[in-house]
């Protein structure tokens, strides 16, 4: 099933696999049960943007089923690697709680255009909502 994207007033983007998304008092995205978050990352960077962070700090650990971590196409398998890991233990430190978190790297890619654009989507990590 394809997945339904929207953005929440931090600008990190919300999918779900189901339409059922409501708004709470402030007017942010709430992800039904069978939901995924995405959060986006800079260029070779693990590190968080601070419009981000609200967002995590808003999640409830016991309800993540598991993390994901990608890279874009650029760099080579092992760097690209490095880099996931990276970027979990960067989510990590915000979620704390006992689930599967794996490093994906440079596969699974949501957009094959070369573009900037397209590379800024596959820099990001899944977390999978839904225990």
């Amino acid at each position: 099933s394809s997945l339904a994207n929207q953005q929440d007033n931090q600008g990190s983007a919300i999918a779900s696999s189901s339409l059922a998304n409501q708004q709470d008092n402030q007017g942010s995205a709430i992800a039904s049960s069978s939901s995924t978050i995405i959060i986006n990352f800079s260029f070779n960077s693990s590190s968080i943007d601070e419009n981000q962070i609200q967002n995590l700090q808003e999640i409830n650990p016991n309800n993540i089923k598991e993390i994901k971590a990608y890279c874009d196409q650029r760099g080579n398998k092992q760097y690209n690697m490095e880099l996931a890991k990276n970027r979990l233990k960067s989510i990590k430190k915000y979620l704390k709680g006992s689930y599967t978190s794996t490093p994906i790297g440079a596969a699974s890619f949501l957009c094959l255009e070369q573009t900037r654009e397209c590379f800024s989507k596959n820099r990001r990590v899944e977390i999978v909502m839904g225990k």
